[in-house]
């Protein structure tokens, strides 16, 4: 009898053992997948840090377009505003400037001259005559000359805000503007017209 006691108490320590050592082969592979699962978020969390930076290095670089910098000790070159961006995205040497929306605008493929003072070009003037409407009218075009001056600042940045625009409609016409906002208005735009 005590050697059969002895059997099964060998063969339910043997379980015993069997039992535990499956338990810690089931806790060895929790604990392997937990880790895989923290290396995975780990991962996941670098590659989300370094698309960041990348992003934030690309955005820098696409916001920079158009722009020149200036070299070191080199004075900074006043911006001008598109006319729609507002106080976002001002550039050296724009290519369009709105005057009225799209249905008024000007082109200018080559600047003349850009200075800290002023900057002049040569210009194409883009009129929508809105019929039957400016969504159905046609544009018509005029050579121009645009003069930009008066340089100011605006939260560091130094930008042109004043402008005047020359060209040809049956007789030489000039027109006068400002960089700035309506009264109780927040946006700004160009603001002018006809003037001497």
């Amino acid at each position: 009898m005590l050697a059969r006691m002895g059997t099964e108490s060998d063969r339910c320590v043997s379980q015993g053992a069997a039992v535990q050592l499956a338990g810690r082969a089931r806790g060895a592979a929790e604990r392997a997948r937990r880790d895989a699962r923290v290396t995975r978020f780990g991962v996941t969390v670098l590659a989300a840090i370094t698309l960041t930076v990348a992003a934030g290095g690309a955005a820098t670089a696409l916001t920079l377009h158009g722009t020149r910098v200036p070299a070191a000790g080199a004075a900074r070159l006043p911006v001008a505003y598109d006319g729609v961006t507002w106080w976002d995205h001002g550039q050296v040497r724009p290519h369009i400037i709105y005057l009225g929306g799209s249905a008024v605008f000007l082109r200018v493929p080559h600047w003349a001259r850009w200075a800290t003072m002023s900057a002049t070009g040569h210009a194409t003037l883009w009129v929508d005559n809105c019929r039957p409407s400016c969504a159905a009218g046609h544009y018509r075009t005029y050579p121009a000359t645009v003069r930009l001056g008066r340089a100011a600042d605006h939260h560091g940045v130094r930008y042109f805000s004043r402008m005047r625009l020359r060209y040809a409609h049956g007789s030489s016409r000039d027109y006068a503007f400002r960089w700035g906002t309506y009264r109780g208005a927040t946006v700004p735009v160009w603001i002018g017209g006809p003037g001497g």
